[in-house]
C-alpha cells in the first residue's frame, strides 16, 4: 500500500474518511492524497463587472480553497505523513477516477453520506459511484469506527475461482493489522451460490491463503444485506469486504447493486473491491 486517496467536499463525513485513512498511513507508510473538487466559472472573465460581482473569481475560490484545506487538515493528526494536496474542476466522478488512475492510488477513502449545497459536492452519492467505477479498492466510511485496527475483517462472497484475486487484496491489507478474517457465505435463492458442500470446498481452499487467524461462517437468509446484518449483529466486526464483479453483465449488476446497498446502508466501514 503505497498510495492512499481521500476525495474531500470538507464535511464532517469526509473527516470521518480522513481520520481512517490517516491511521492507514500511519500504520503501511502510504503517501496520503487529499482531493477537492472545486466549481469555477468559465466565463467569468466575459462576465460584466456586475455579473462578476455574483461570483467568485479564480483566485478567490483558491483562497478559498486553501482557507478549507488549512481548517481540514488540522484537525487531522498528520504531523510526519506524506501528504498531497490536490483540486480539480470538471465532474467529481471522472476527476477523481482520473486523478486515481494517472497517481496510481492503491485504495480509495471516502466518507458516506455527504452533503450538497452550492458550496459542496454531494460526496455521499459520488462515493456510491466510485464504489461502482474505480478500479482500485474503496473503503466507505461513514462514521469513525471504534478502533482504527481492522481486528475482525467479514469478507463476503460466493467463493468461486475469480473471487480469489481480491481475497488475496484482502488477506495483504489482514496481514496490516494481524487481523482475523471472517470467510462469511449467504445462502439465499438469488446470491448465485452451490450446494453446500461445493461452497465448503471452496471456502478451504480460501482458508488455506491466509496464514493468520481465520474462521468460516455460512448462513442462511432470505437476502444478502440481511443476512449479512444478522452476522454483524451477533460478532464483533470492524471492516466488511465485498468483491464487486466487473466481469459477466447479469453478475455485474447484481455484485454492484449489493455493494453500493451495503454501503448505504451500514455503519462500519465497508470496502468494495473490483474483480
Amino acid at each position: 500500500m503505497k498510495r492512499l486517496l481521500v476525495p474531500t467536499d470538507f464535511s464532517e463525513c469526509a473527516l470521518y474518511a480522513a481520520k481512517v485513512a490517516v491511521s492507514l498511513a500511519r500504520k503501511t507508510g502510504a503517501q496520503l492524497h487529499f482531493f477537492h473538487k472545486v466549481f469555477t466559472h468559465e466565463y467569468y472573465d466575459y462576465f460584466s463587472k456586475e455579473e462578476q460581482k455574483k461570483f467568485l473569481s479564480e483566485a478567490q475560490i483558491m483562497e478559498k480553497v486553501r482557507v478549507q484545506y488549512d481548517g481540514f487538515l488540522g484537525q487531522l493528526d498528520i504531523i510526519g505523513l506524506d501528504i498531497v494536496k490536490e483540486y480539480s474542476d470538471g465532474l467529481t466522478e471522472s476527476q477523481i477516477l482520473k486523478y486515481s488512475n494517472k497517481n496510481e492510488i492503491d485504495f480509495i477513502v471516502m466518507g458516506t453520506p455527504g452533503t450538497s449545497g452550492l458550496d459542496e459536492w454531494a460526496i455521499g452519492s459520488t462515493t456510491q459511484k466510485i464504489v461502482r467505477k474505480a478500479t482500485c479498492p474503496v473503503i466507505a466510511v461513514k462514521y469513525v469506527p471504534a478502533s482504527f485496527e481492522f481486528k475482525n475483517i467479514v469478507f463476503l462472497s460466493n467463493y468461486d475461482i475469480d473471487a480469489l484475486e481480491p481475497f488475496q487484496k484482502v488477506c495483504d491489507f489482514a496481514k496490516v493489522f494481524d487481523s482475523k478474517i471472517h470467510l462469511l457465505n449467504i445462502d439465499t435463492p438469488a446470491y448465485f451460490t452451490e450446494v453446500p458442500f461445493v461452497i465448503k470446498k471452496s471456502m478451504d481452499g480460501f482458508q488455506k491463503l491466509y496464514k493468520g487467524e481465520i474462521q468460516q461462517h455460512r448462513i442462511e437468509a432470505w437476502g444478502v444485506e440481511g443476512g449479512l446484518k444478522k452476522f454483524l449483529k451477533q460478532n464483533e466486526v470492524d471492516l466488511v469486504v465485498i468483491p464487486s464483479r466487473k466481469k459477466s453483465v447479469l453478475r455485474h449488476l447484481f455484485f454492484n447493486s449489493l455493494a453500493e446497498g451495503i454501503v448505504n446502508h451500514l455503519d462500519i466501514p465497508v470496502m468494495t473491491i473490483k474483480f
